[in-house]
């Protein structure tokens, strides 16, 4: 789940108040759609979930009553919703509730005390749903890997081994595999972990990353997503494989490896420059059984290596200064984007090293995760500083085609050195690329607002509008079929808060939840949309 926003002052109208129409535009509506899921807290009390549609009508309890609710994923479908929610002793249990009308059921079982259970992962098909808990009482407080379809109780199938230090499972794009790190008690000291692949049914769970130098360890450095949230992925986009940073050869010196799942034919895919630097970080192909990484050290360090082993190619130029992760593929595997020269330019350049080119040079840096593709077409969008400024929080959002002899298109114009200006992460393209929608700060009489925008630098409407210094928004984001864009206004300080709606173009608004609905101390979690 994404961060929750705390707010002070308010009317206190308690839980049942936020199905009345002073939590949306258009009062009860029984038959309306859920569109979204979000966590509240009324009045500082316990988180419950909740549903309704992005017009504020009808948002109605979800949770049955369970407990607190703490994180919770949409079914690949959208007709069901996974959660987590804690009883009053704090110890965890993963519910999934039938939309739109079903019953929460338990799909894990009766927790011990300080039973936990982290983000459910539904499979890409959405026929099983995973999670990693500490949902058995035993001497050495083991995580287990859990697996279930999400009509029964599900079963730990990370073994007798007892695993530890378990981290998410990454689902295999067929649905069949999971991958997960996780320590054996007893053999893996000082928090090594190891890779681990089980089949989707719990069978033949196996190590897949091998021996390790003594004191060595698996990671995956792999910021795969928009702005660098989303999932991480290690498997390569045919299923054939599973990637993974490890020191297998020399201690602290990480290298790429790619395993099958049965743990047969691993492979160094890319080796680190030097003895005492690393590959750093890695992404796979959207489309191809290919992995791209950068390597630490001096001369070409942006690499595309097949994940099956051998012929690994550089496709940044000996004499480019790459700095921290800032790469993207576009959506079809065909185009790299990336940041060099200490971030002041932006280039591209296909899988095989051709056609590279310079899209911009600027004088000042675009920010790590300041890169985006547009999910379809050529163009990119991308946040950069603002030349004299200093401030870490401010930079201007820029759109640019991916041909040669294109121009940025400037987004958002500078009002001042430091009004006007877009916060780094908080900007998002509309999955059918021609809007955006992003947080800046019209002018020095207001705070952060939030704004759409044409791709082009047409159309831009402001969304919000709050006095300085203390308002702020927050957790914006595109509904999936891009109709509409759905954002958060809030003020730590005095209690104003609004979960708000527009259309694509900045026009029918509706406010989903406002301030009366969630009292004093009341809170709120970034709702995720149907």
């Amino acid at each position: 789940m994404g961060s929750s926003m705390r707010f002070g002052r308010g009317v206190v109208f308690g839980v049942a108040a936020l199905a009345r129409p002073a939590c949306g535009g258009g009062g009860n509506h029984g038959d309306a759609p859920i569109e979204l899921l979000v966590g509240i807290s009324a009045d500082g009390g316990p988180t419950r979930l909740y549903g309704g549609d992005l017009r504020g009508r009808d948002l109605r309890l979800l949770d049955g009553g369970v407990g607190l609710v703490q994180r919770y994923a949409w079914s690949p479908d959208r007709t069901r919703v996974a959660f987590v929610a804690n009883d009053g002793a704090g110890d965890a249990t993963v519910y999934v509730l039938d939309l739109p009308d079903g019953v929460p059921v338990p799909v894990s079982p009766p927790p011990p005390v300080g039973g936990y259970a982290s983000d459910p992962q539904w499979s890409p098909d959405g026929t099983h749903l995973a999670w990693v808990g500490s949902l058995v009482d035993d001497a050495i407080d083991t995580d287990e890997l859990w697996v279930g379809s999400g009509a029964g109780i599900a079963s730990a199938v990370s073994g007798s081994e007892h695993v530890r230090g378990t981290s998410r499972p990454f689902w295999s794009p067929d649905s069949t595999h999971l991958a997960d790190g996780g320590q054996v008690a007893g053999m893996q000291p000082n928090g090594a972990v190891s890779l681990w692949v089980v089949g989707a049914d719990g069978s033949g769970r196996t190590n897949v990353s091998g021996a390790l130098v003594v004191g060595g360890s698996v990671s995956w450095n792999s910021p795969t997503g928009t702005s660098g949230r989303g999932p991480r992925q290690v498997w390569s986009s045919d299923r054939a494989r599973v990637a993974f940073l490890a020191d297998k050869d020399t201690d602290e010196v990480r290298e790429l490896y790619t395993v099958k799942p049965d743990g047969t034919g691993i492979v160094k895919a890319l080796a680190a420059p030097t003895p005492t630097s690393d590959v750093g970080a890695f992404e796979g192909s959207p489309t191809a059984p290919q992995l791209l990484a950068q390597r630490a050290g001096t001369g070409a360090q942006l690499w595309v290596a097949p994940a099956a082993g051998g012929g690994a190619l550089a496709v940044s130029g000996a004499t480019e200064v790459l700095g921290p992760w800032n790469t993207r593929w576009n959506a079809d595997g065909t185009r790299i984007a990336y940041v060099a020269a200490g971030g002041t330019e932006l280039r591209t350049v296909a899988p095989d090293a051709t056609s590279p080119r310079l899209l911009a040079s600027l004088a000042d840096p675009i920010p790590s995760f300041g890169l985006q593709w547009a999910p379809v077409d050529l163009q990119l969008g991308f946040a950069a500083g603002i030349e004299g400024v200093s401030d870490p929080d401010h930079f201007l959002l820029y759109t640019i085609v991916d041909v040669a002899g294109a121009a940025p298109v400037l987004l958002t114009p500078n009002v001042s050195a430091t009004e006007g200006n877009v916060l780094e992460s908080s900007w998002d393209g509309s999955p059918d690329a021609t809007r955006l929608g992003f947080v800046a700060q019209p002018d020095a009489a207001h705070a952060y607002d939030l704004f759409v925008v044409n791709a082009d630098g047409s159309g831009r409407a402001q969304l919000t509008s709050r006095p300085a210094p203390d308002g702020y928004p927050g957790g914006s984001q595109w509904t999936p079929g891009g109709a509409r864009f759905v954002g958060s206004e809030g003020d730590p300080i005095d209690g104003d808060f609004r979960l708000r709606s527009s259309a694509a173009d900045g026009g029918s608004r509706a406010t989903i939840v406002d301030e009366d609905a969630i009292g004093p101390d009341g809170w709120t979690q970034n709702p995720e949309l149907r």
